[in-house]
């Protein structure tokens, strides 16, 4: 049985992604440490950062061969593919298309095969979402001293008087077509953006 380390050797050792996909059945079972998987996981976040499409594609493989759906709903919890968390590069793409290639072969099941189609849908707007975010930054630098604290009020106040949204007839456009989680997720969403561009550290978000 061979390791973590081998097995990104030999998908590193292809010349392009298709060939990865093609001795994907080839390669036998392997085995990976608790702390191999946990350095992994951090390697892969920044080899997606740095654009290294190529030994970022071989590794999220790796782990995927090594321990499948685990590891892909490991990597969704730490969103190692949320495209603004890396300006909406191609390296995730690649990655992901890459690894939706070999759902099937890696045994994954329907669920992590609809995330991985709903990633690569979402991907496909990347240019758009690209856009969208330059506005929002642009705005965030005309309010830098007070967007997060009034962003904060909003969701705060929306979890004291019990939120009334998530009425999805409504158009999404309408503020009251998203539930509380929605908004938190959007909060979130800013906050990350947000720190990416300008730093932050915790009295600018008014806490001690």
């Amino acid at each position: 049985m061979i390791n973590l380390h081998e097995i990104q050797s030999i998908f590193q050792s292809c010349t392009s992604t298709d060939e990865m996909v093609a001795i994907f059945n080839a390669i036998g079972e392997c085995t990976v440490s608790n702390s191999d998987y946990k350095v992994a996981k951090k390697n892969l976040i920044e080899l997606l950062e740095r654009e290294e499409s190529h030994n970022a594609t071989a590794l999220v493989l790796s782990l995927v061969k090594s321990k499948g759906d685990s590891s892909l709903n490991d990597l969704r919890k730490i969103g190692a593919f949320r495209l603004s968390r890396y300006r909406y590069g191609r390296s995730a793409v690649i990655a992901i298309s890459t690894l939706a290639n070999v759902a099937d072969k890696a045994g994954l099941s329907a669920e992590s095969i609809r995330y991985l189609a709903s990633l690569k849908a979402l991907h496909s707007l990347r240019a758009d979402l690209l856009r969208m975010e330059n506005l929002l930054i642009s705005q965030l630098s005309d309010r830098r001293k007070n967007a997060l604290k009034t962003l904060l009020v909003i969701v705060d106040r929306a979890f004291l008087d019990i939120w009334p949204g998530g009425d999805k007839s409504l158009p999404g456009n309408d503020l009251m077509h998203h539930g509380i989680e929605d908004l938190v997720e959007a909060l979130s969403m800013v906050v990350l953006i947000y720190k990416r561009e300008f730093g932050m550290t915790p009295p600018r978000l008014g806490v001690s």
